[in-house]
């Protein structure tokens, strides 16, 4: 019985670990597939570096899988008329404009990665100020030998 009840509440907490993403909306789909080929369209057009532009197609795809979504809706938007309707529309101001969010993306993670190397530093000088150590000496002769640990 206690077996049961065990493997039913470690089940259970398993089960509560496992989150899904949420689904993409509707409208997303439009959304994610323009600012993917807006990106590729400034960097082919020479508006934009092609760093910038890899960078941008790496976080638009990180943002996209934190969905849940239907490829084959993604791709069919991807081939929508409206997408090359809005690519003839984009100015070299509209991929400028991509570019510093991109850069702003980028700065904005490095700043969180220093900062968490900073949490990460803090927490191992303390477990190094707080881990109990231990002294060994030996007297030989006149001479004491201490070591720590």
């Amino acid at each position: 019985m206690n077996k049961l009840i065990c493997m039913m509440l470690s089940g259970l907490l398993l089960a509560g670990c496992a989150t899904q993403r949420p689904s993409l909306p509707e409208d997303q789909y439009f959304a994610f597939a323009k600012a993917w080929h807006s990106v590729g369209w400034c960097a082919y057009k020479g508006w934009m570096d092609s760093e910038t532009a890899a960078r941008g197609k790496t976080y638009i795809s990180a943002n996209l899988n934190r969905y849940s979504y239907d490829q084959s809706r993604l791709a069919q938007e991807d081939k929508s008329q409206s997408i090359a309707q809005a690519l003839d529309g984009m100015t070299e101001g509209d991929c400028r404009n991509i570019a510093v969010n991109v850069q702003a993306r980028k700065q904005q993670i490095q700043n969180q990665n220093v900062q968490a190397d900073m949490q990460n530093q803090e927490a191992q000088s303390m477990l190094r100020a707080t881990k109990p150590t231990q002294t060994y000496c030996n007297k030989i002769g006149t001479q004491l030998l201490c070591n720590s640990y």
